[in-house]
């Protein structure tokens, strides 16, 4: 997207949506408890028709997510040098320890990304 365009309307409509979507199309567990829709885009701002959607998803700017993306990748470097076996419980624990540290964990993720909700980041 150029640096000044525009989320439209149909594209919020998509993203809002995109949890029914998975619940009706793909194979998932019973205990996925939760389907957290997220926008990662560059634009800055929303048309008009786009603003009753904003509500129903989060955003998250392109150049943080690389930024996030780069230090996830780093840390699941350093863990993979270690990665013997599924099994290992040492090094699963170490893994845990390390993700959460580093806040890429599930848990901390989802934090993250509930503060972002699209009608908050998106200006119209």
């Amino acid at each position: 997207a150029e640096l000044n365009s525009k989320l439209d309307a149909t594209k919020a409509r998509q993203v809002a949506t995109h949890p029914e979507w998975i619940k009706e199309n793909l194979n998932i567990s019973d205990d996925t408890h939760k389907i957290i829709p997220v926008l990662v885009s560059p634009v800055k701002a929303a048309h008009k028709g786009a603003i009753p959607h904003l509500t129903n998803f989060y955003y998250w700017d392109l150049k943080d997510f690389r930024s996030w993306a780069k230090v996830a990748l780093s840390v699941i470097r350093e863990l993979r040098v270690n990665f013997v076996e599924a099994g290992d419980l040492v090094w699963r624990s170490e893994a845990c320890t390390k993700l959460s540290s580093a806040k890429i964990d599930g848990e901390n993720i989802e934090k993250m990304l509930l503060k972002r909700k699209a009608s908050d980041k998106l200006n119209s």
